[in-house]
């Protein structure tokens, strides 16, 4: 979120310079290279999905996977900076034996694949979850690299949206936040959150989608008072979602 920040900073106000902004939006891709940032995922990989796999992209793990694609489509974007496209230059490396080397291409393809390979076209943050929301940076990843590199992502556009509308979407056009992959099931989760965080993500890719769930938060979820905005809470809306714990939480 420091890079989107740093992106939407240089986009807004200063689109013709590059410099030390563009600097800092390369320090902020390539520290997510540094084995303290990745290292967890081989553990959690283990113990969630009974699997040895350190490679941090390969399955899983949009979290980690989806949200560096958008930095990273986000910054070539903006810059013209096409160094990223080269074959290794986004390495994984801890020490001198492990290394798994990628590209905006590869990370996009691996995106691409985990989506379309998954019965949800949308695939877990931590084993098994899988939130719409993470999802869609992963949808987003695909878009950013094809736009730039002459692809199709309608594929991807089509099957996130038929799941959407199937598996996450309640009767009552209520976001389901999170669901199982492996055995289907839903879980109760704060949604005015996770329709709040996915309205400006999901607008790239599937725009009716956007403008459905902005609609029934403003006719159904808000109350305007006054000049401020106040979320109409409920239990769960009430966890802070940066560190877990009850009271009245902001993020929405």
């Amino acid at each position: 979120f420091l890079q989107y920040a740093v992106a939407m900073s240089q986009f807004t106000r200063t689109p013709a310079f590059t410099g030390y902004v563009a600097e800092a939006q390369r320090n902020a891709i390539e520290k997510m290279l540094e084995p303290r940032v990745w290292k967890y995922w081989r553990w959690e990989n283990l113990w969630g999905n009974l699997r040895w796999e350190p490679d941090p992209l390969r399955r899983d793990n949009v979290m980690l996977s989806g949200y560096w694609g958008v930095m990273i489509g986000v910054y070539e974007s903006l810059n013209g900076d096409r160094r990223y496209n080269e074959p290794g230059s986004l390495t994984f490396r801890n020490g001198s034996r492990e290394t798994y080397p990628y590209d905006f291409g590869r990370v996009a393809q691996l995106m691409r694949g985990n989506l379309l390979g998954s019965p949800f076209c949308m695939f877990p943050c931590e084993p098994s979850w899988i939130y719409p929301f993470c999802s869609s940076y992963a949808l987003n990843t695909v878009i950013l690299h094809d736009r730039l590199n002459g692809g199709d992502p309608g594929d991807v556009i089509s099957g996130y949206r038929d799941s959407f509308d199937r598996d996450f979407m309640r009767p009552d056009g209520r976001l389901v936040a999170i669901r199982n992959g492996r055995l289907g099931f839903a879980v109760a989760a704060a949604p005015t959150i996770n329709e709040a965080v996915l309205v400006p993500w999901l607008n790239p890719g599937v725009p009716e989608l956007a403008r459905r769930l902005w609609w029934l938060m403003r006719e159904q979820v808000i109350d305007l008072e006054g000049d401020e905005v106040l979320p109409t809470i409920r239990n769960l809306d009430r966890v802070d979602v940066g560190n877990y714990r009850y009271g009245k939480d902001t993020f929405a």
